[in-house]
């Protein structure tokens, strides 16, 4: 099987790296296969948002991730793809203050860096996960509502080629994880948790149109958010969701 990031294929610009990574993927690219685009048209985030960035600003990436199996916990790949990411801005970073939240966001000082959205397809060759990785390098204007920030504040000399290279060595270690195991093993496991945003701290969480709060208690083997709910002796296991800090906010009409 070949190396992550053994074969890049390049664009300066680009609708979605994560459409053509999926269009190359089933034209039969191989495992490792990574998109790269210079600027991006119509970038795509979690829960339909669009993901823009200023030209030449970030590194805009989707990788093909191929397995001869049946993946049954491909939710275990979020957070394994955002430790990847971790690693790679800690080694590239070392004074900054890193951390994962839950599912997909890579932050430094509690603003985003990173982004990561996982798509994937199963048939009777195996199973086909596109991961699709955004990391701010040089941005300094990010959309209404979006704590952000650049990893340049902390290495100004990075380059996208630099990140290609470092995530295309982190990326590769994780899913050799993630297919000896078939899910998040436990060394990769104490590592997010050292790593995971609000940890033991009482969160939000939005999912399937409803709010739930309660204390961030960790993060399961097949990559689900354990909630500790004031009324329940265990935790509940979210496989999907939009997480905050402290209580959701009281309707006062309510």
């Amino acid at each position: 099987m070949a190396d992550v990031g053994a074969l890049i294929i390049r664009f300066p610009r680009i609708g979605s790296t994560m459409e053509v990574a999926g269009d190359f993927a089933r034209q039969g690219a191989p495992h490792g296969t990574v998109v790269l685009a210079d600027v991006q048209t119509a970038g795509r985030g979690r829960q339909g948002r669009s993901w823009s960035a200023t030209p030449g600003s970030s590194l805009l990436t989707s990788w093909i991730l191929r397995s001869s199996d049946q993946i049954a916990a491909v939710g275990a790949l979020s957070p394994l793809v955002a430790l990847a990411v971790a690693r790679t801005v800690q080694q590239v970073a070392p004074s900054a203050l890193v951390a994962i939240k839950w599912p997909n966001d890579v932050l430094i000082d509690g603003r985003k860096v990173a982004g990561i959205l996982l798509t994937s397809r199963r048939s009777e060759e195996g199973t086909v996960v596109i991961a699709g990785i955004g990391v701010n390098l040089l941005e300094d204007a990010f959309p209404a509502g979006v704590e952000g920030t650049s990893l340049s504040e902390w290495c100004p000399d990075i380059t996208a080629d630099r990140m290609l290279r470092e995530v295309s060595a982190s990326l590769g270690s994780v899913w050799r994880s993630f297919k000896d195991n078939g899910c998040i093993s436990d060394g990769d496991l104490d590592e997010i948790h050292r790593l995971m945003a609000w940890r033991h701290q009482r969160i939000s969480v939005v999912t399937h149109g409803c709010s739930l709060d309660g204390i961030a208690a960790g993060i399961a083997h097949d990559g689900a958010l354990l909630l500790q709910e004031a009324t329940q002796e265990e935790p509940r296991s979210l496989y999907e969701g939009q997480i905050s800090r402290g209580p959701r906010p009281v309707d006062p009409k309510a």
